[in-house]
């Protein structure tokens, strides 16, 4: 019997109970996951005469609890209802700050993928499945506008079902950021599946959605391999994932090489060499699982390294969910609709990019930063040579426009510059925040000095 179970993915999803309970409701039980300074308890509710078995989120009790943990547990339940209809996040029963702050959630009740890889290894086929529908989960929360933040295998947890594989689902949402916001913060990070700008924030720029593209490709890494791209110290991972290139999965593990062709422009140091979109990200894993399924590696298990054994950095973090209720289709700009219910299909050929478009795009974006710094550097000449003659008299009059015209059409041009300066910019692998920086600063020099010239 392989890992996951039998049968393939399961076609259906069962949906959750629409249950709502309070705080004197819930009966606890044992402790089934500990993280940071929260404890996760297995419970039951009686709702209608059934006994229901949820999963219960508090912190650690240690005396006074702290109006900044009350602040942590309203701020992660909020973010977690935002993502409650989705069949890959865990799902969001109830939750309040009163008698003190608690998460009802639903009870995963096949353990976490962190308990499963340290114990034995998932044929390459379900290894790639797990990291497509977790993928599909982080893409749900992009389109609302969240971002993960620490996608590692103590967060994916597993729903027993009663056909086929168990079905995974994202937890633990308390470093989740709303993508408007930023945060150079590293607390509660695991080295091993964090980012290079999680670490380095000033090179590689603030943490946003691109990180979790980086994160997701770190588990499939490991999914396949039976390790994290790095290992040891944390503080040697941390330079590592800063400055050194992992080797591919296909050199770690018995893989095809079109899974190194998948994960390694996830992993990519600068956030703009990565996938666009974590939606090309899952279309390619899409693309590879059915290539598995449907080739000769469809069996084939993945095969730890000789010479390191699977290592777990992370604790058993506790059950943060978002639910999985039923699966919402949701209109948008680059897919007419993305299935997300395991082992549903995409409904458009638009909705899948191949790798090489995303490189070409990135080219394109160089070259448009270029192209516009030429052409407003040359406007301003051509707008000095369409103007009036002096209007001012004395016999300094004409030499004074002149040269205050000049020096405001060379700022115009200095302005076109700077803009195209930030062409030089991407294409030395800085920041996207660096290079829109830039580029507007000169667009924002020429306008005035273009208006200048006019008034003057």
């Amino acid at each position: 019997m392989s890992t996951l179970g039998t049968g393939g993915p399961p076609e259906d999803i069962p949906t959750l109970p629409d249950i709502d309970f309070t705080y004197d409701q819930i009966a606890d039980g044992e402790i089934i996951g500990q993280g940071g300074n929260a404890d996760v308890h297995r419970a039951s509710v009686d709702v209608n005469g059934q006994k229901i078995s949820v999963a219960v989120k508090q912190p650690r009790l240690q005396g006074t609890i702290h109006g900044d943990t009350v602040d942590r547990f309203v701020a992660e339940a909020e973010v977690w209802e935002k993502l409650d209809d989705h069949n890959h996040v865990v799902g969001l029963y109830s939750w309040a700050s009163d008698p003190l702050p608690w998460i009802g959630m639903e009870y995963m009740d096949g353990g976490t993928l962190e308990e499963l890889l340290a114990t034995e290894d998932l044929p390459v086929e379900q290894a790639v499945w797990v990291g497509l529908c977790v993928a599909r989960a982080v893409r749900h929360a992009h389109r609302h506008g969240v971002a993960h933040h620490d996608i590692k295998p103590a967060n994916v947890l597993f729903s027993v079902s009663d056909e086929g594989w168990m079905v995974p689902k994202v937890s633990d949402w308390g470093l989740a950021r709303m993508m408007l916001e930023s945060t150079s913060s590293v607390e509660g990070l695991s080295p091993q599946y964090a980012a290079p700008e999680q670490f380095d924030s000033a090179t590689y720029g603030s943490p946003d959605d691109y990180t979790d593209i980086y994160q997701v490709g770190t588990l499939v890494y490991t999914l396949v391999t039976g390790r994290p791209p790095f290992e040891g110290s944390s503080t040697a991972v941390m330079q590592d994932v800063l400055s050194t290139e992992p080797d591919p999965p296909s050199e770690i593990a018995d893989v095809p090489e079109s899974v190194d062709d998948v994960v390694m422009p996830a992993l990519r140091k600068n956030k703009t060499d990565r996938y666009d979109s974590i939606l090309y990200l899952r279309d390619e894993l899409e693309d590879l699982f059915t290539s598995l399924r449907d080739g000769d590696m469809a069996d084939s298990p993945v095969s730890s390294p000789s010479t390191s054994t699977p290592e777990s950095s992370a604790q058993p973090t506790a059950q943060t969910e978002d639910s999985t209720t039923a699966d919402n289709k949701e209109k948008e700009v680059i897919e007419d609709s993305t299935a997300e219910t395991v082992g549903s299909s995409r409904t458009s050929t638009a909705d899948s990019i191949p790798l090489f478009n995303n490189r070409l795009r990135s080219a394109a974006v160089t070259g448009g930063y270029g192209l516009l710094g030429l052409l407003i550097s040359i406007i301003p000449i051509f707008l000095m040579n369409d103007l009036p003659g002096p209007v001012m008299d004395g016999p300094m009059g004409d030499q004074q426009i002149s040269i205050t015209h000049t020096i405001i059409g060379n700022s115009a041009i200095a302005g076109g510059v700077i803009v195209f300066a930030a062409a030089g910019l991407r294409a030395a692998g800085k920041s996207a925040e660096l290079q829109k920086g830039v580029a507007v600063f000169g667009a924002c020099v020429f306008f005035a000095a273009t208006v200048m010239i006019f008034l003057v």
